[in-house]
């Protein structure tokens, strides 16, 4: 077992959804958040909330209420070996398009993808 962890962080916003589901998918599991959670087995998934932030250069949202903005930026950290995260970018190619990507790991520079 590989004891060496790589960290890959996906910025999104809120409303961010998954395409070409079945309608009932579309309905109840459609956010990208738990379509990672629920499709990929990984050590340590993490998802946070900002309560501001902005993604793409975009005005500033404000998280100030119960209720999240559509835009709200979101942050999901997966935590693995290196093998598991590089299959997990292979895997979700598609899933990836529309999000901000870094790949982090302790042997290597700040990658972007």
């Amino acid at each position: 077992m590989e004891n060496n962890r790589t960290i890959l962080r996906i910025d999104f916003d809120y409303s961010h959804t998954v395409k070409e589901q079945s309608f009932w998918k579309r309905l109840w599991s459609s956010i990208l958040s738990y379509v990672f959670f629920k499709k990929f087995n990984m050590k340590q998934p993490n998802l946070f909330t900002s309560k501001s932030g902005y993604l793409n250069c975009e005005t500033i949202k404000i998280y100030n209420s119960e209720l999240l903005s559509s835009k709200n930026p979101m942050c999901l950290d997966l935590i693995d070996n290196d093998k598991n995260i590089k299959m997990f970018i292979q895997q979700s190619k598609e899933l990836l398009e529309s999000t901000m990507i870094v790949l982090v790991n302790p042997n290597s520079k700040i990658i972007k993808c």
